[in-house]
């Protein structure tokens, strides 16, 4: 594979905080304890379990910055 433009670089070796929509819980995650993942339009979230109702949170990884 060729790069033609370099692009960001996204950090996954710092915590990030969800917050819950069914439950409520707050919680920090630390690298690997989430993942990155892209939709269809080429939006970028980190997703993470809830680790009080196992549902997966999404957080856009532009607004977490």
């Amino acid at each position: 594979m060729k790069i033609i433009k370099q692009g960001k670089e996204l950090n996954t070796k710092i915590e990030r905080k969800f917050c819950c929509g069914i439950c409520g819980c707050e919680y920090i995650a630390e690298q690997g304890e989430y993942y990155i993942k892209t939709d269809e339009h080429g939006c970028i979230y980190f997703c993470s379990e809830c680790p009080n109702c196992k549902s997966v949170m999404f957080v856009d990884a532009n607004l977490s910055r």
